[in-house]
């Protein structure tokens, strides 16, 4: 089963091939914005009774993390 380390991973990968393979310039504020989106996506998908929006969980992601993201669970 994929964890959230995985989805940062790919996060990591596909950015890293847009720059390698489509001139394009590093990012992080992209790169970021992309793992916090798929963090969000793979909990909702994966944690039952997840179900906190996406800008709540995002601009409290500490506290949405901890509750819902199966550290110290």
């Amino acid at each position: 089963m994929a964890n959230v380390v995985d989805f940062l991973n790919l996060v990591h990968m596909h950015h890293k091939n847009r720059i390698v393979f489509s001139n394009e310039r590093f990012n992080g504020q992209k790169q970021m914005d992309d793992a916090i989106f798929f963090c969000w996506i793979w909990l909702k998908n994966m944690e039952n009774g997840f179900g906190i929006p996406f800008h709540s969980w995002a601009t409290n992601i500490r506290v949405g993390f901890c509750n819902h993201g199966g550290i110290n669970q």
